[in-house]
């Protein structure tokens, strides 16, 4: 079973349109949508925004479906300068930095997830073949929105990452513990450039 999972109705949006014969279902506050995506039985499934609601939707997967992978998709922010509106980022390492993101004083990493690389390869070669130009980078997630431009220089001089969001650490621990292989795939919705 393929699960893809997103933090918001917004991020869901496109994909659901999409889904034949949906049948909806609630556990513990996420929203799980079963049906058919171009004739595939797969289970879309509306996280909530933020660590602790992507924690507990992750769990949920793991005690409720046997995925034999996770998608995860969604908006990010750009720290990459170099990144722009609307990129197509596929994340190979998840990071989760020690302690609070305010506290610039710990740059340690707390936690590193690794994404599965054939599944990321397979994921970059579809993604390149219908016409658009995906790159490849990694992603730090933080307990909260991170919108100032001088902030966002110091995540991707600090930490080498090319996107902060706010769910996929959270995830990959639990999909990690559980043997469970995923992917994070990331569209720019913010730049690096300005403060939002």
């Amino acid at each position: 079973m393929l699960v893809i999972a997103c933090a918001s109705t917004a991020e869901a949006e496109k994909v659901k349109n999409q889904i034949r014969f949906p049948k909806k279902q609630h556990h513990n506050g996420a929203l799980f949508i079963n049906g058919l995506l171009f004739d595939r039985e797969i289970i879309l499934v509306e996280t909530g925004v933020g660590p602790k609601r992507s924690k507990t939707a992750a769990q949920q997967i793991v005690h409720n479906l046997s995925p034999s992978c996770v998608v995860l998709i969604g908006a990010a922010g750009a720290v990459d300068p170099l990144l722009q509106r609307g990129d197509i980022v596929i994340i190979e390492k998840v990071l989760r930095k020690d302690g609070p993101l305010h506290d610039t004083r710990r740059t340690g990493i707390s936690s590193l997830f690794c994404c599965n690389k054939e599944l990321s390869r397979r994921a970059h070669h579809l993604i390149s073949n219908a016409g658009f130009k995906p790159v490849w980078g990694d992603c730090l997630t933080a307990e909260r929105f991170v919108h100032l431009k001088e902030k966002k220089a110091w995540v991707h001089k600090t930490f080498k990452v090319s996107v902060i969001e706010m769910e996929s650490a959270a995830m990959a621990a639990i999909f990690s513990s559980s043997g469970i292989p995923f992917i994070n795939i990331r569209i720019i919705s913010d730049t690096a450039e300005k403060s939002i």
